[in-house]
């Protein structure tokens, strides 16, 4: 029997893997970090290593560097499977001899099992027909099968998607807060607040920042005097020449002088353009590469700055330059922390992708401080006023709380919070954070109209990116625009053509991710997906499903239910006789992209059949 060592420091990764090794027929043991590694290296040889980099006490590249020098070590090939997806990464994986590289977020467990099998075998032709025969198996048990996928579902069974699978091992919503209570705090919150406090020293905002803003803020200000001093920062000048033009701000008549930009723009929405451009400058530095992409996030930021311009103007009597300010700047706390802490807040991000959770709650845990909570201390150095800085604070909170902790400003910040999650559910760029989230309730509670989601739905990638090239680009600078829907278009192995189905499809998160992933063309449904967004909504939302697959024609396709831990069930004549997946919302997209996976491989399997 081959023996396989798994190491990870998190148990809810490393566990299910090892299962699924045994199952397969392989004698699997675990470690916690390198340190353990080498002990049972030497105790228990193993003919093949699957390796995570992001461990504490001694990371997967350290290890990797103890085989290559230690000649007492065995030194069996490795497969590392990590969150860690960054250019540095893999290269450094490859000189250190390591023969697969697999993204947590992206594997599957038959494709891990096929590798497995191939680097442990004597004979290649025996991998081969092992890995097949795994497939195979996994698609003979499926039909009828209701699965759970991270949440439990009361009366209708609670089996996972089975082992030759697509889906992504990503941790239950139980087993990630276990875990998430498991770990210990990286820093010392006082060490933190001390190393905040100096950022927001030593970043100050640029001097030609500053001599706007003290213009700016004297009574007897105008537009020419502003304009002057503008145009004293040639790089200023032309970003707000670009923003004056662009979809942020008011329409007329184009702005082909500062001065015309100021007017257009005007003088007291200038102030938020101008510190808005100051902290994007000083946050678009090249040393958060590797733990996130700063093209990206700024992508992200711009979207919800727009998004949350054109709700508040839809709604009236806000600031929708305020509105696009606070967007702008609702994530930088996470750039801060790249900074700061670098290989700490990297941590972070692999714990959060690994367990499948919200990096805010994740960051709670081992910084002692989310990142918005962070960011307050250093918008206040800047002297930001306070009606922007609330909203950027409290934007993660779920509706209901904060309509109970900001009921005086619960329209900025439910606002920003809409905003975030809208940008997410459409993939415009990525701040760290893949996590869907719903937004019926937050629509709702604004008062915005479905048509107004509609146009925004329209309008929101070209008008991204307007602004994106205003406000990124620079002469001598070359840019790499992503398209961060393409990089979860690749984790899907078939093409996806979902038939959905909520009680508020129009402003629904999931539906709006769901047609970014759609296949081009007028093929029918093969995977359905309700979102049931509360017990309320079980009968509705189930009689609406069957009747959309009846008028559909496309039978009982397998069935993919969302709702608030996974727990609340379509009604029983909807699930019987079809394979049903539970999902929790939130949800992080390697999980959706992975059950997407498993439900149209059971569709395909059966209409094979």
């Amino acid at each position: 029997m081959k023996r396989v060592l798994v190491v990870d420091d998190l148990a809810v990764i490393r566990e299910p893997i090892a299962a699924a090794l045994r199952r397969e027929g392989f004698d699997a043991v675990c470690a916690a970090n390198g340190r353990e590694a080498i002990g049972l290296m030497r105790t228990q040889p193993p003919d093949l290593i699957l390796l995570d980099l992001g461990m504490p006490e001694m990371d997967g590249l350290e290890l990797l560097r103890r085989m290559k020098t230690d000649a007492t070590l065995p030194s069996p090939p490795v497969v590392v499977l990590t969150a860690a997806g960054d250019k540095d990464s893999v290269l450094k994986s490859r000189q250190l001899g390591v023969r697969h590289y697999l993204l947590k977020a992206q594997f599957s467990l038959a494709d891990m099992v096929a590798r497995v099998r191939e680097l442990t075998s004597d004979r290649r032709e025996e991998a081969s027909a092992g890995a097949g025969a795994a497939v195979v198996a996994q698609r003979d048990g499926e039909s009828g099968v209701a699965g759970r996928v991270g949440g439990g579902t009361p009366g209708a069974g609670t089996v996972g998607v089975d082992s030759g699978s697509t889906a992504s091992v990503v941790p239950t919503p139980e087993e990630a807060a276990a875990a998430l209570r498991n770990i210990k705090p990286r820093v010392v919150r006082s060490e933190l607040v001390e190393m905040l406090d100096r950022c927001g020293e030593l970043k100050a905002l640029p001097p030609s920042v500053a001599d706007v803003l003290k213009v700016v803020n004297s009574p007897q200000a105008n537009s020419e005097q502003v304009a002057g001093v503008i145009k004293r920062d040639p790089a200023i000048a032309l970003k707000i020449l670009r923003l004056a033009n662009s979809s942020a701000f008011a329409s007329g008549t184009p702005a082909d002088t500062v001065e015309k930009a100021v007017l257009r723009i005007g003088v007291g929405a200038i102030r938020q353009a101008v510190m808005s451009i100051g902290v994007v400058d000083r946050f678009s530095s090249v040393a958060v590469e590797g733990f996130m992409d700063p093209v990206l996030f700024w992508e992200h930021s711009i979207a919800v700055g727009l998004i949350a311009a054109a709700a508040t103007r839809a709604r009236g009597g806000g600031e929708p330059d305020a509105a696009f300010t606070m967007g702008l700047l609702h994530d930088v706390g996470r750039v801060v922390y790249a900074e700061l802490l670098r290989d700490k807040y990297a941590e972070v991000l692999a714990s959060a992708e690994e367990l499948g959770a919200e990096v805010e709650r994740v960051e709670s845990r081992m910084l002692l401080m989310n990142h918005a909570e962070g960011m307050d201390r250093i918008l206040r150095a800047w002297h930001f006023p306070r009606d922007l800085v609330d909203p950027i604070v409290f934007h993660h909170l779920p509706a209901a709380d904060i309509r109970r902790n900001c009921p005086k400003r619960y329209g900025e910040v439910a606002t920003l919070a809409l905003a975030d999650r809208l940008a997410h559910a459409f993939m415009l760029g990525s701040s760290g954070n893949d996590a869907l989230y719903p937004t019926d309730e937050l629509c709702r509670g604004l008062g915005l109209a479905d048509e107004v989601i509609a146009e925004i739905e329209r309008t929101i990638e070209g008008e991204t990116e307007t602004i994106k090239l205003a406000m990124l680009a620079s002469p001598g600078r070359t840019m790499q625009w992503k398209r961060r829907v393409d990089h979860h278009a690749r984790a899907l192995c078939s093409p996806v053509r979902p038939l959905f189905v909520s009680a508020s499809p129009a402003c629904d998160a999931y539906r709006i991710a769901l047609d970014r992933l759609r296949a081009a063309g007028d093929e029918p449904a093969n995977v359905g997906v309700v979102h049931i967004s509360s017990p309320a909504d079980r009968l509705p939302v189930s009689q609406a499903y069957a009747s959309a697959e009846a008028d559909a024609g496309v039978g009982r396709l397998p069935l993919i239910v969302l709702s608030p831990e996974g727990t609340v069930a379509p009604e029983e004549s909807v699930a019987d006789g079809r394979r049903v997946l539970m999902l929790p919302t939130p949800t992080p997209m390697a999980r959706l992209t992975g059950v997407l996976n498993a439900a149209v491989e059971a569709c395909g399997a059966r209409a094979a059949a």
